[in-house]
């Protein structure tokens, strides 16, 4: 005849069970913490263009890496209100995240799969920056940080435009904001 296993005392069993729940969970959130910085790190288009009035033609931003440290800079924005952004100067960002720009450089606007748009200090209101919401990608109103100013300046986009008023606002030539 066979012996009688030993029966587990329920203290041990709970303390078994703990363990593995938080080896489990250890595991889950170490899982999850790869694929987001995975995922973050490919987090960036691969052409940005900003148009608009003051700028002579398109500025066509088309480092990667850099348009990673774009989209960084943006994310890490203090919030702004919409209220904030009412009737002050603009340019239209467009963002090109799909694989068929890998080749041609955009021209224009057109075909772009995000949209947003920078908004240049003007008077005593500091720069921002609005990402409109695309497919999975939620929208954005954050103020523009140094990093993000340094590098629409590095290519030329204003990012402060003149005030007097009366007259249109409008960014007339690049310029540093303080």
């Amino acid at each position: 005849m066979g012996r009688a296993q030993p029966r587990l005392s329920t203290a041990y069993t709970w303390a078994v069970s703990a363990v593995a729940r938080r080896m489990l969970v250890g595991s889950a959130v170490a899982a999850a913490a790869l694929v987001l910085v995975a995922s973050a790190s490919a987090a960036a288009p691969r052409y940005v263009m900003v148009t608009g009035p003051g700028l002579a033609r398109p500025v066509l931003l088309d480092d990667w890496s850099e348009n990673l440290q774009l989209m960084g800079a943006i994310a890490y924005g203090d919030p702004v209100r919409a209220a904030q952004l009412v009737r002050r100067p603009r340019f239209l960002v467009s963002l090109f995240w799909n694989a068929n720009v890998w080749t041609e450089p955009p021209t224009g606007p057109k075909g772009a799969n995000q949209r947003g748009w920078f908004y240049p200090a003007y008077g005593e209101r500091r720069a921002a920056f609005e990402l409109l919401r695309s497919y999975g990608w939620l929208g954005a109103r954050r103020r523009a940080n140094s990093q993000l100013l340094a590098i629409l300046a590095r290519h030329g986009v204003p990012t402060r435009c003149a005030f007097k008023p009366g007259t249109p606002r409008l960014c007339s030539r690049a310029t540093a904001a303080p």
